[in-house]
């Protein structure tokens, strides 16, 4: 038994994981869940160590990511499509209850993206590590279209992505 602390989900058996852990973390008032999920049942202290200075870092990387994110849109990435989808489906009355008083512009759109999940993958054959998913609230209710930033474990981008 080989048990590792990791922030956000306390000790964990390095020796026989679990399939996905479960937590949630606080950004600006607003809980996200997050998510470890493991292919294998054992992880060496090297890959534990990544996780941990990942998670240890999570702040910093939603900061970095809402920089990509605007990146993307100005550089006519999927958050350009991600953003219209909104303006081309949604009626005049579903796209007041995102925006409220603010003008009817793709950029206002943006602000209104909303972190709700992050999933770690740090043992699987995905070339990321971690996937951050945001959305935005319709009348109240998350949508099920996902802006999805996917990311290497150092927090860097590995690519942006509309996903439902």
């Amino acid at each position: 038994m080989k048990n590792f602390r990791l922030p956000y989900f306390g000790e964990i058996d390095l020796d026989m994981l679990q399939r996905c852990y479960r937590s949630t973390v606080d950004f600006n008032g607003i809980n996200v869940k997050l998510d470890i999920n493991f292919d294998k049942t054992i992880v060496d202290q090297s890959k534990a160590d990544e996780i941990k200075k990942f998670l240890e870092n999570i702040g910093r990387f939603y900061d970095l990511h809402r920089a990509f994110i605007v990146d993307d849109f100005e550089r006519d990435g999927e958050t350009v499509d991600y953003v219209n989808f909104y303006f081309d489906e949604l009626d005049e009355d579903e796209l007041f209850s995102i925006l409220g008083e603010a003008s009817m512009q793709e950029t206002e759109m943006l602000n209104k993206l909303e972190l709700i999940k992050i999933n770690l993958y740090p043992d699987h054959d995905a070339p990321f590590f971690a996937v951050f998913d945001y959305s935005i609230k319709i009348e109240g209710k998350y949508s099920n279209q996902l802006l999805v930033v996917k990311v290497n474990k150092d927090g860097s981008l590995n690519h942006i992505t509309w996903e439902s």
